[in-house]
């Protein structure tokens, strides 16, 4: 038992984090959900000092108010007092002024205290997408032909809409690249092995900067998620779920975060994936070089790759069970492994646990 006591350094919220995952399904009024509320309540004190939520960048916050609104640059000259001035303070080159800020929390809603803060230094925002229009420039990525054609396109507009809405809501801390590194990956694998695991994968790539969510699709397509910007250049992940399990989910994160992690030094783009597509010989070479890079961050660095691919050899839930025991390995990355050295989307998710993501994680839809 954790001892019940205030939270001081990252190895005791590691290891309260360890135990509320072992209370969580404590009978309702037992010792054990009474010590699961105290310690919830010490976990949260800890990760408000250690990791707050800042205010959002004013900028951020007027650009949320019009995609909300429906607004265009124009419609703002009322409040900030010319076409050039709109554009300047939009593209942070000009400091609102008290006049501009009483204006627009008078007009628009936005919290004073938002717009009195110093706009975060950038490259210029650009013009806000047409509603359910795809973001979609030539450097866009598409791994499965079937998602490019006229009528996709268009669903995967609103789609990706609905979602940059949902994102500009919740105020995350500044991405930096560098922070994305093989660490990110062997925590996240961590994680992999935990009931709450998407809940607690959600939490450490915010604090990261990065958006992670869940958005299903109204209409029939075979989109399996997504990585691609807002306009102010912060990532966003977000899965469909069209087979929600938690090994697709697990998988589909892990693919999309591999091509950001590649791609992060370089001009900001989107990725769009379908798992039938990430193995399919007629897949781009990108894919190729993204399963690699899978392989080499998702072995455990304990574990010898040539004991490892003994394991591989064979898929029966005995010699499943047998290689998550010996190599001390979580079934949700051994699967993922699985299919990587398999190239199989679907057949190596049957020796995992088949709960639903949806029960795990907020989805929207």
């Amino acid at each position: 038992m954790i001892d019940n006591k205030i939270i001081k350094t990252e190895k005791e919220y590691e290891g309260t984090l360890a135990r509320i995952e072992a209370l969580m399904d404590a009978a309702p009024g037992s010792p054990q959900e009474e010590e699961l509320e105290l310690l919830t309540l010490l976990v949260e004190k800890y990760e408000e000092e250690h990791f707050p939520i800042h205010l959002p960048d004013p900028i951020e916050a007027i650009l949320f108010r019009m995609e909300q609104q429906g607004l265009e640059p124009k419609d703002l000259i009322p409040y900030l007092g010319s076409q050039s001035k709109v554009s300047e303070v939009l593209n942070r080159k000009r400091p609102l002024s008290l006049s501009m800020i009483r204006n627009l929390q008078e007009g628009l809603g936005i919290p004073a205290e938002v717009l009195l803060q110093k706009p975060a230094q950038g490259v210029p925002i650009p013009a806000l997408q047409e509603a359910g229009s795809l973001q979609q420039t030539r450097d866009d990525y598409f791994n499965c032909a079937h998602l490019v054609k006229e009528q996709q396109l268009k669903i995967l507009g609103q789609w990706q809409a609905k979602i940059i809405e949902k994102a500009l809501k919740q105020p995350l801390p500044p991405f930096d690249g560098e922070r994305l590194d093989e660490e990110l990956f062997k925590e996240l694998a961590r994680l992999s092995s935990y009931s709450a695991g998407p809940q607690m994968a959600c939490e450490l790539l915010n604090k990261k900067g990065i958006y992670l969510m869940a958005q299903k699709i109204a209409f029939e397509t075979e989109l399996d998620g997504a990585c691609f910007f807002t306009p102010q250049q912060r990532p966003i992940i977000s899965l469909t779920l069209r087979n929600d399990a938690l090994v697709d989910f697990w998988f589909t994160l892990f693919h999309l975060l591999a091509h950001l992690y590649l791609h992060r030094n370089e001009k900001p783009r989107a990725f769009f994936e379908s798992l039938e597509c990430v193995f399919d010989k007629t897949a781009p070479a990108e894919e190729r070089q993204v399963n690699d890079v899978l392989i080499n961050e998702l072995t455990p660095s304990n574990v010898r790759k040539t004991i490892l691919r003994s394991y591989l050899k064979t898929v029966d839930d005995q010699s499943f069970n047998q290689a998550v025991q010996t190599l001390d390995i979580s079934p949700i990355i051994l699967s993922c492994l699985l299919r990587l050295k398999h190239g199989n989307a679907k057949e190596y998710g049957i020796h995992v646990n088949p709960k639903k993501v949806s029960e795990k994680l907020e989805v929207y839809g």
